[in-house]
């Protein structure tokens, strides 16, 4: 999964979420600060890295290594996030707190 090569870029790839079901390593290439950094951060079947070459390249080694190793359990609460009853309850939310800042 490829992001933009920005620091502090606010949009992820809309790829990621037909990957997440899908019980193979994810190589997240993307920058710091980056909404993947934050989302996948305790994921361990989500190698992320920047768009360094050595980094991409340990990230690859990693997955051939410990490929049947790797725990897809870590991914039903990211993929529960992304479910449309918790898209709705966080947009409700934040609908308001912005109107009680009013």
């Amino acid at each position: 999964d490829i992001d933009a090569e920005l620091e502090n870029d606010v949009f992820m790839s809309s790829k990621i979420t037909n990957y997440l079901s899908i019980n193979k390593p994810i190589i997240c290439e993307t920058g710091l600060e980056s909404p993947s950094r934050e989302l996948f951060k305790n994921s361990s079947s989500i190698i992320q890295c920047s768009h360094d070459g050595k980094e991409l390249y340990e990230a690859m080694k990693y997955v051939i290594e410990k490929k049947n190793q790797i725990n897809y359990d870590d991914r039903k609460e990211i993929i529960q996030r992304f479910s449309l009853d918790n898209v709705i309850a966080d947009l409700e939310c934040a609908i308001e707190n912005t109107i009680n800042k009013i």
